[in-house]
C-alpha cells in the first residue's frame, strides 16, 4: 500500500475487542480493517445523501412545503390502502 497519514484515535474498550475479534477472524490488519470499516461508512453516507436529495426533490415537485405535509400524505395514502385490502 502507497504511505499515507497515520491517524491516531481513541475508542471505547469493546469496541477496540470487537475490532481485535474481527482482525483475527478476517486475517485483515489493523489498518486494512479501519479503511475497510471508514469506506463503507463514507459509501453509505453518499448513498444516503443522494436518497435524500432526491426525496427532496420530488417532494418540491409534487408541492409539498414541509416534512408535516409529507408525513400526512404518508398517512392519507396508507389509510387510503389499508381500507382497500378489506
Amino acid at each position: 500500500m502507497a504511505k499515507g497519514n497515520i491517524k491516531t484515535f481513541k475508542m471505547p474498550e469493546q469496541l477496540g475487542a470487537e475490532a481485535k475479534r474481527e482482525m483475527k477472524r478476517s486475517g485483515m490488519t489493523q489498518s486494512e480493517l479501519y479503511r475497510a470499516a471508514l469506506r463503507r461508512y463514507l459509501e453509505q453516507q453518499r448513498r444516503f445523501r443522494a436518497v435524500q436529495e432526491y426525496g427532496i426533490a420530488a417532494a418540491k415537485r409534487a408541492g409539498f412545503k414541509t416534512e408535516e405535509e409529507i408525513i400526512q400524505a404518508a398517512v392519507q395514502v396508507r389509510r387510503e390502502r389499508k381500507g382497500k385490502r378489506r
